[in-house]
């Protein structure tokens, strides 16, 4: 898998978004860098990337290539009571200590 970042869509790497099969494009500042980064006229058919608000954070619009429409998505939201279900389920784990190096060295990572 190979991934492409880019933090500001005007810089150069934007102009080889056709080599990547899947775009996703968080918020972003300008309606211009909404077609920059997942192509001309994904913004007419519904892609507002520059109007997510900062109050949903983990929201996205994604364009894959051979679909004509985009796709709203969010990331997973994790919430304090999801995470107290996580802690219960792992509460009864063993924890071991890390094992010694042949060379008597104990707790030494490699």
């Amino acid at each position: 898998m190979l991934l492409g970042l880019v933090q500001d869509p005007r810089k150069e790497v934007v102009s080889f978004r056709h080599l990547f099969t899947t775009r996703v494009a968080l918020r972003l500042d300008e309606p211009q860098q909404v077609d920059m980064v997942l192509g001309d006229g994904v913004r007419q058919r519904g892609a507002a990337a520059h109007k997510i608000s900062e109050s949903t954070p983990g929201v996205a619009w994604v364009k894959q290539d051979g679909q004509r429409e985009p796709d709203r998505a969010r990331a997973f939201h994790v919430t304090d009571a999801d995470l107290a279900v996580l802690r219960e389920y792992f509460r009864p784990a063993e924890v071991r200590p890390f094992p010694t190096r042949p060379g008597g060295a104990e707790g030494v990572a490699a």
